[in-house]
């Protein structure tokens, strides 16, 4: 009867020794694949994938026991939102629609202005901002919409310059 006792006792202190051993993953950020996305037609589509990467909270004595970081997809448990660009651009709100990280052109956009010197033209958008939100980390990408007739889009295969106009907190998003 106390042998059954003390291993009982044994076990549950183990046990709790245990759970306090294991790792602790915290998200550090979010990653949106592509970063800039072009789309065209109403209908057109862009499945984004999103990466979490987490990092181990606990220091450990051995570091090379166990990895201390880990990535993961997440793009299925994100909150998405968009941010229409305004401005001089025809980019309606409703134009775009994302749902578990596919975007879909919904409606006539244009993002796009073109201008040119006599000899080049140069392109320049100002696109959609997308944000993927996930236990108060954030992520940012790009998505740029010539959906409308007459927009000034490049073409596919074009190499004129491409300018992104994007609000100066975005820029660091930019590749």
């Amino acid at each position: 009867m106390i042998r059954r006792m003390i291993l009982a006792i044994s076990c549950s202190i183990l046990a709790l020794l245990c759970l306090g051993c294991g790792q602790t993953f915290q998200l550090q950020s979010l990653d949106i694949a592509p970063q800039n996305t072009i789309l065209g037609a109403v209908g057109s589509v862009q499945q984004l994938t999103v990466t979490g990467t987490y990092k181990d909270l606990k220091t450990q004595s051995v570091p090379a026991t166990y990895p201390d970081t880990r990535v993961e997809d997440v793009t299925k448990r994100v909150a998405y939102s968009l941010q229409s660009p305004g401005g001089s651009v025809f980019a309606p709100a409703n134009a775009l629609a994302v749902n578990s990280g596919l975007v879909k052109v919904m409606d006539a956009a244009c993002t796009w202005t073109a201008t040119t010197d006599g000899t080049t033209t140069t392109y320049t958008t100002t696109p959609y901002i997308l944000t993927a939100s996930l236990d108060g980390v954030q992520g940012t990408s790009f998505i740029s919409v010539a959906s409308s007739v007459g927009c000034d889009s490049p073409a596919v295969g074009s190499t004129s310059p491409v300018m992104v106009n994007v609000p100066d907190q975005y820029r660091k998003y930019l590749q």
